[in-house]
């Protein structure tokens, strides 16, 4: 669903990483159509990327019986996404720290890490199954700090 002044779509797609890619690029095209600026998009980019990926591999495991949700709205100030998968949920204040150094080998962590270092704004479900990223465009921000 498209206004004037935000564009507004649900997905429900397969548990297969392809999928997630053509949503990507549909809600990449719709932020370039806002005129966002290229660094939010490309934030944009890696944080909703990593949370697909989530959804699909450790949400579902990646089971083609399995689907993933996603609710995106765009507006040329603002960026929101939930991801919703159909996994047991999980406990992101319990994930250890990848720069602590013990954690350095190891994968896991990283991609959460990464999704909160580019959003404004990233919140779990109680289940922690369904994440929400937000995103304030850089040139909301400015106008905010003049």
């Amino acid at each position: 669903m498209t206004t004037k002044n935000c564009w507004q779509k649900d997905f429900c797609i397969p548990s297969e990483p392809s999928a997630g890619h053509e949503v990507l690029d549909v809600i990449l095209s719709q932020l370039s159509e806002f005129c966002w600026e290229r660094k939010d998009i490309f934030a944009i980019h890696l944080a909703l990327e990593e949370a697909l990926i989530n959804a699909i591999r450790h949400g579902n495991r990646s089971l083609q019986e399995k689907s993933v949700h996603i609710y995106v709205k765009v507006s040329p100030e603002h960026f929101m996404a939930r991801i919703k998968d159909e996994g047991s949920g999980f406990d992101p204040e319990h994930l250890p720290d990848p720069t602590h150094e013990e954690f350095c080998e190891r994968p896991c962590g990283r991609g959460v890490k990464l999704m909160q270092n580019f959003m404004t704004s990233v919140s779990y479900n109680p289940l922690g199954n369904e994440v929400t990223l937000e995103k304030i465009s850089s040139k909301q921000e400015s106008s905010y700090k003049e």
